[in-house]
């Protein structure tokens, strides 16, 4: 009960209902590609940094084709193209990292690429609905 920040006086309808709510709320998640893995270190560590989106590494599992990348453009409003681009062609909101390695030296670029997201969300631009792990642009 503790876990689940329930009262410890519940009776077992009560119970049935909060586990049905909450396996709603997980259900919406995982449709929108939010997984809330049980071990996240042990599954992260053997999956790597996108093991929270399943359906981002069903993708990675999937394929192993890659598309020839570009330099990250230097220019700001270029910048805020491409990743507004990047965003309208997902199928699923995409994460700092994931919108890093379409370019090269995608590890200079994650710095760029996680300022332009956060512009981006001030301006209404793009959404966040896991506390800025990944985006999605607005509608």
């Amino acid at each position: 009960m503790k876990s689940y920040g329930w009262q410890t006086d519940i009776d077992a309808e009560q119970i049935l209902d909060s586990l049905v709510r909450l396996n709603e709320v997980r259900a919406a998640e995982e449709r929108r590609g939010f997984i809330k893995w049980l071990r996240p270190g042990y599954q992260i560590d053997k999956i790597g940094p996108l093991a929270h989106r399943g359906d981002r590494v069903q993708a990675i599992l999937a394929t192993k084709v890659r598309a020839k990348k570009t330099p990250f453009p230097a220019a700001r409003l270029d910048q805020a193209r491409v990743v507004l681009d990047l965003m309208a062609s997902a199928t699923a909101p995409l994460s700092a990292e994931e919108i890093a390695v379409t370019f090269t030296s995608s590890d200079e670029t994650i710095v760029e690429v996680r300022d332009v997201l956060q512009s981006l969300v001030r301006l209404g631009q793009a959404e966040s609905y896991d506390n800025g792990r990944s985006f999605f642009r607005a509608a």
